[in-house]
């Protein structure tokens, strides 16, 4: 497998194929709501374990951590509910879109260029085995996400040590999540690509990644290493213009907003291309990787 061609090939791809980048703009924000309801149930949840009587600088915050206390069981029970199914539903559309850019970029791989039309192209029966895939890691990846902050929610007050044991295990979970999602990815290639069925594609996920394991694992790394920079691109200006709007508040509120602006689309455009670029280059791969399973 010559990782340098596939790297050059994917740029070319990239660039030249807005379709791509419309399907994964569409991906992402396909999933906001959910990401946002999960993430902000989340951050209530870890809220739970703030003291804030020992915080001067939250003490603001007493007020809504009161209320956030006195929430019944199961008014949280419900608001998890809601999350997971968000989560599972949007899944389905987001893994049939991902899809499609796959399909597109294989495409692209062929003709150089693909239509969004082309794209979206994926027939009945793969849009339904689709379906079928997202709606079991779905549910898995969602009670992953929403179980442990629901627990913590519910025995934060009750049991401390239970409290840190639910913190710990959620931090343990990571690369379990990790693994979970290179699986999924690789079973949807499998059935975008090469027409498999849910069932079939594990075991054709598994030869496939036995071949080329070590160029996806490279894909994953540059994927973050990506994500670091846009978070750097964003996160210095706005840490520098933040301490400035501190130091001197009429020219340092104004330095901030304009940092915003500014680094704000520039770390989306980075993350776009991120996006549009590893998933490109995951189809490449994939399909060198499944060439070299064939006798």
């Amino acid at each position: 497998m010559n990782i340098g061609a596939i790297l050059r090939h994917s740029w070319r791809i990239t660039w030249r194929n807005g379709a791509l980048w419309a399907l994964t703009l569409f991906m992402a924000l396909t999933f906001v709501p959910a990401g946002l309801l999960s993430g902000a149930f989340g951050l209530m949840a870890e809220a739970f374990s703030f003291r804030l009587d020992q915080s001067p600088r939250l003490a603001g915050l007493t007020e809504v951590m009161a209320q956030l206390r006195i929430m019944s069981a199961s008014t949280w029970i419900a608001i998890a509910i809601l999350a997971f199914i968000l989560l599972v539903a949007t899944s389905s559309i987001t893994l049939i879109l991902q899809a499609a850019s796959m399909r597109g970029a294989a495409l692209a791989a062929v003709n150089g260029v693909v239509s969004l039309a082309e794209a979206l192209a994926l027939g009945r029966e793969r849009v339904f085995n689709i379906v079928k895939l997202s709606l079991l890691f779905g549910v898995i990846i969602a009670a992953l996400s929403l179980l442990p902050p629901l627990a913590l929610v519910l025995l934060a007050d009750r049991s401390p040590l239970g409290a840190t044991l639910i913190t710990l295990a959620r931090t343990g979970l990571t690369p379990i999540n990790i693994a979970l999602n290179l699986l999924l990815l690789l079973l949807l290639m499998s059935i975008a690509l090469e027409d498999f069925k849910p069932r079939a594609a594990f075991g054709r996920a598994r030869h496939v990644f036995r071949k080329g394991w070590w160029a996806f694992l490279l894909v994953v790394g540059l994927s973050a290493v990506s994500a670091l920079a846009a978070l750097v691109i964003f996160t210095v200006p706005l840490t520098l213009a933040g301490t400035m709007a501190v130091l001197e508040p009429n020219t340092g509120l104004a330095l901030l907003a304009l940092t915003c602006l500014c680094a704000g689309p520039l770390a989306g455009l980075v993350l776009l291309f991120t996006a549009v670029f590893t998933q490109t280059l995951y189809t490449l791969v994939y399909r060198e990787a499944a060439k070299l399973t064939q006798p």
